[in-house]
């Protein structure tokens, strides 16, 4: 696909993007939804601009207003029921986030082996695709930094302190950094045997 389009990523904290031109990766950034800055340096008119978003409504009105003034008309992926020869079994195809279903489009694009999608953000999805492109289903579990935020706020004495992943951590730092990873991995290990 030729010319210049810009693509964004509209998660839960912060907005990703990446200009490609040509065919090749222009430029890439990321921003919190308080500073639109980065972002803005990239909007150009005649861009076209395609949003995946799981971003609060509010943030997606900015987002569609700071487009609309730079004369941007984006395209809002949504899941469908299928793309190509991905499958969405989703018990409401519609409801499947539009980051999940791009990443499981994007996985079927690099092979046509069963394979398992991760990403890893403010919540972290683990998803499941057969050989013959048949979205199985997936998991949503809290990103490592919901999970330690949620300690510190339900416990009394689990602070700010980052730890460090040990096996059987000594400290309560390093066992909140370490029960998060642990937790995150665990969907993982459960996924690979069935």
């Amino acid at each position: 696909m030729s010319g210049r389009r810009l693509l964004l990523d509209a998660g839960n904290s912060r907005l990703k993007w990446a200009v490609v031109e040509d065919g090749h990766w222009h430029a890439t950034g990321q921003s919190d939804y308080s500073d639109w800055s980065a972002l803005t340096a990239q909007l150009k008119a005649g861009t076209r601009c395609f949003v995946a978003s799981v971003a609060n409504p509010e943030h997606e009105r900015q987002l569609a207003v700071l487009l609309e003034a730079a004369g941007l008309t984006p395209a809002w992926l949504r899941a469908e029921t299928c793309f190509g020869d991905v499958k969405n079994t989703y018990s409401n195809p519609h409801q499947l986030g539009a980051d999940r279903w791009m990443g499981l489009i994007a996985a079927r694009q690099r092979t046509d082996e069963a394979v398992l999608v991760v990403s890893v953000g403010t919540a972290m999805t683990v998803d499941a695709l057969s050989g013959d492109g048949t979205f199985l289903g997936g998991v949503i579990v809290p990103g490592v930094h919901l999970m330690q935020q949620a300690l510190r706020q339900g416990t009394a004495r689990v602070g700010e302190v980052t730890g460090a992943w040990q096996a059987f951590p000594t400290a309560t730092a390093d066992a909140v950094q370490s029960g998060s990873w642990r937790r995150c991995v665990a969907p993982l290990r459960n996924n690979m045997r069935a």
